[in-house]
């Protein structure tokens, strides 16, 4: 009930505080006008806050506890950012950054309580770190990501870490996978392609369902 309610409190806040959030996002690097202003809509706030409580309740459904300071970030703040690459192919920096740093900030607290051991947390670190890496190899190659997706892999990268290395892989091949998918059926037509939904709901699934 617990986990129920949890997921249900985030997707409410997320639906509640959406139209702000996109009406008050700086406009992405060299671009004129804000891309995320027409996103300050109820219909994508209910939208995006439906898809946060269905991956919140799924995160504290199938992953452990002591996890939850970092995947239920992935679940709201992730969310919220990959929902808008959907609709606009734009990561909001502001976004990515804001869920690093929680992550960041909350990986320690949670070793530092007892609840994780840091040997975890220091796999978790340096498989987000070892997956920000290679995003950023693939996008200086021209693979056709943008850097969004570069500081997208870190969280990702981190959440698949408190599980074990082979889970790493696991997530970035099911995200891979997902993205594939998504290109050839929902994005299929569009002169650019977002990879940040598949790579974020990709990395949950096979994270809680694995």
């Amino acid at each position: 009930m617990t986990g129920t309610v949890l997921a249900a409190i985030i997707g409410l806040t997320i639906t509640l505080g959406c139209p702000t959030i996109c009406r008050i996002l700086p406009a992405p690097d060299d671009e004129p006008t804000s891309p995320y202003l027409t996103l300050a809509t109820w219909r994508f706030a209910t939208a995006t806050g439906l898809l946060a409580t269905a991956l919140s309740w799924l995160v504290t459904q199938r992953i452990p506890a002591p996890y939850w300071p970092i995947w239920l970030v992935i679940s709201s703040v992730g969310v919220l950012a990959v929902c808008i690459d959907h609709a606009t192919c734009w990561l909001p920096k502001t976004l990515t950054h804001t869920s690093t740093a929680i992550i960041l900030t909350a990986l320690p607290i949670v070793a530092v309580s007892g609840h994780l051991p840091w040997s975890v947390a220091g796999r978790a670190l340096l498989a987000g770190l070892a997956a920000r890496s290679l995003f950023w190899v693939l996008w200086r190659l021209g693979a056709g990501l943008g850097f969004g997706d570069v500081r997208l892999v870190l969280v990702c990268g981190i959440g698949a870490g408190l599980f074990s290395w082979p889970m790493v892989l696991v997530a970035l091949f099911a995200a891979t996978l997902l993205a594939l998918v998504l290109a050839v059926t929902i994005y299929r037509g569009r002169r650019a392609i977002p990879y940040g939904p598949g790579l974020l709901i990709g990395t949950v699934l096979a994270c809680a369902l694995l």
